[in-house]
């Protein structure tokens, strides 16, 4: 869904509601405010085209919130970017970033990041370790994904079966593009498990990883739409109005509201 900033989806992203250019009829059919109201909502909706809001309705109703990726120790901005983009486009809403590297080695320390990760909901961190008990705490079944056989420790991903039914939430952890997911993900995983490669290449680039293994956890029936909560959904649903109207700070400070995305 996410491109850098600009026309990025085919859709007009900002400007007044009222000049969408939509029938009287369409307009009846709209909910505007499908997850409650709230003051931001009430200031900043007008100021959002009918075909902007349809486009986030649309995308929220294909979220899943029970699987979430962790990214461990990247180094390369543009495989940052790239796996950011994998992972919206195949309807996660979570991702976890732990960064231990200086500021110099790290791939989301960037801006290039900030135009791709604003339709996702992004958890950072600087401790492997930290991340893990945090995790094992929610109660996330831990999923470290290798690109190639590391012998004697990784099983084919399609070989493994994963937990499902309602609550069961996954953790898909990917390390650095060079050593792979840490000491840490190795030990404290539920099942380590590589992408199956028959052919000469000796492994793939960290985002095919990426975007392969969240398309088979979707074809499994992992990663399905699952945000039923209203509360959680007028949160999201807000942070992303915010960041489709025009001078919405502006417009907030005439209201003397405040609001921080």
């Amino acid at each position: 869904m996410e491109q850098p900033e600009g026309e990025e989806d085919g859709l007009e992203r900002r400007g007044d509601l009222a000049s969408a250019g939509t029938s009287a009829h369409e307009d009846e059919k709209l909910d505007l405010f499908p997850y409650g109201r709230n003051e931001v909502l009430d200031v900043l909706v007008p100021h959002v085209t009918r075909e902007r809001v349809k486009r986030l309705q649309g995308v929220i109703k294909q979220k899943c919130g029970s699987v979430h990726v962790l990214l461990e120790n990247l180094e390369s901005v543009n495989n940052g970017a790239a796996v950011l983009r994998s992972c919206d486009g195949m309807g996660l809403l979570n991702v976890h970033i732990v960064e231990q590297y200086d500021q110099n080695r790290r791939a989301f320390s960037s801006s290039i990041s900030k135009s791709t990760d604003k339709w996702l909901t992004l958890r950072r961190g600087d401790d492997s370790e930290r991340a893990l008990q945090e995790l094992k705490r929610e109660s996330f079944y831990i999923l470290t994904v290798f690109s190639r056989e590391v012998g004697g420790k990784t099983v084919p991903l399609d070989a493994i079966d994963l937990p499902a039914g309602p609550g069961r939430k996954i953790c898909v952890v990917f390390g650095n593009e060079t050593r792979g997911p840490s000491k840490v993900f190795q030990i404290g995983a539920d099942a380590m498990v590589h992408l199956p490669n028959v052919g000469f290449t000796p492994e793939r680039d960290l985002s095919t990883t990426v975007a392969i293994a969240l398309y088979y956890l979707r074809f499994r029936g992992q990663l399905t739409p699952d945000l039923t909560n209203d509360d959680e959904l007028q949160v999201l649903y807000t942070r992303w109005i915010y960041q489709s109207a025009k001078d919405a700070d502006e417009l907030l400070k005439a209201a003397n509201l405040e609001y921080a995305p």
